[in-house]
Order: C-alpha cells, then sequence, then structure tokens
C-alpha cells in the first residue's frame, strides 16, 4: 500500500471485494454518484448503481455513463417519463433505448417517440402501447410521408434473388422493406374498438 493509498476511499480499493463492501456501507447518494464516475471495476460500480436513488442523478447516469450496463440499470430506475423518452429516441446503445421505450406509460411521451424513435422496433412498441384512441387517430391521419414511413435496409441470408444448381434461388444481399407506422396506428386503433 503506497502513502496516497491512505487517503483514498474505501470503495477505491485495488481489491474488489473490499471496495464493494464498502459501497455497500454508502447512503450519501452524492459518494456513491462519485463511485459511479470514478470506480475501475463494473462490479463495484453496479454494487453502487443498486444504492442509487436520486432520480436526478439517475437521468444523468442513464445519459451520460460511459458503460452500457451502467446506463442500462439506470434506466431500470428511472421513473421521468421526458427522460425515459428522450433515452428511447437517442441513446447510441439498442438495447438501452428498448429499455427505456418499455418503461414508457404517458400517452403523449408515447407519441412522440412513436413519431421520432431511430429505431422501426422501438416506434411500433410505442404506437402498440398507446391507448388514447385521438392520438392514433392523429397519427393515423397525418399526411407527413417523412415522418411515417420508414425504409430500412437489412441483410437476410434466406432472400431470393438467384438460382443455384437445384433451381433455388438465395442470396445474401441487402433487402429493403418500407413501412408506414400509420398503419400500425389503424390496426392498433381497430385492436382498441374491438375491445370496447
Amino acid at each position: 500500500m503506497g502513502f496516497l493509498d491512505l487517503f483514498k476511499p474505501a470503495w477505491a480499493n485495488k481489491n474488489e471485494e473490499k471496495a464493494i463492501k464498502a459501497v455497500k456501507k454508502l447512503t450519501d447518494q452524492a459518494e456513491i454518484y462519485r463511485v459511479l464516475q470514478e470506480a475501475h471495476g463494473r462490479s463495484v460500480q453496479l454494487t453502487a448503481m443498486e444504492k442509487l436513488t436520486d432520480q436526478g442523478v439517475l437521468a444523468d447516469v442513464a445519459q451520460n455513463a460511459k458503460d452500457s450496463a451502467i446506463r442500462m440499470n439506470a434506466v431500470g430506475k428511472l421513473t421521468d417519463q421526458t427522460v425515459l423518452a428522450d433515452i428511447a429516441k437517442n441513446d447510441k446503445n439498442y438495447y438501452v433505448r428498448k429499455a427505456a421505450a418499455a418503461k414508457l406509460t404517458d400517452q403523449s411521451v408515447l407519441a412522440d417517440v412513436a413519431k421520432n424513435a431511430k429505431d422501426k422496433d422501438i416506434r411500433i412498441a410505442a404506437l402498440n402501447k398507446i391507448t388514447m384512441r385521438n392520438i392514433l387517430t392523429e397519427i393515423m391521419n397525418d399526411d407527413d410521408d417523412k415522418k411515417y414511413k420508414c425504409t430500412y435496409t437489412y441483410t437476410s441470408h434466406t432472400s431470393v434473388s438467384r438460382l443455384d444448381s437445384y433451381g433455388i434461388e438465395y442470396s445474401s444481399g441487402p433487402i429493403t422493406e418500407t413501412i408506414d407506422l400509420r398503419d400500425t396506428a389503424r390496426e392498433r386503433l381497430a385492436e382498441l374498438q374491438k375491445q370496447s
């Protein structure tokens, strides 16, 4: 142990077990936040995440932590619908975006995500959680193709584009698919009408 180690907090210990034990004793949210920013081991940071309850700090961690596992954990504890919507639309990790979208319940926030998220799956999931008919009708009747027509290109190993020696066509080339989210809104509205 070096002289400077005497001045480090116990959670900064190089021995991960000792660091985790020290984190488990913390109650001060500011100090727990400091652990998230400065601790070296992911398991030490995840232990700190278990203790974090301050929604403002959780929002900051969910939006700014470098480690996607830490951001995902923070999203799981967040309740602020506006922050969750921002993460669902903008986080760099698809799974963090998807986790944030799954926590959305506010109808106007769901409509915003359905209109503006960059992922087809997240937009559809948001649309399918909308229960207010007026929002679905508004989306369904909107004429803005740029907002609701989504074109996605992906690679499929089962698409058909060339014949092999047995007369079967195969391809591993890109496939482009266009979906119209207004159709999804129409289907969701019909589903709600059947339920009532």
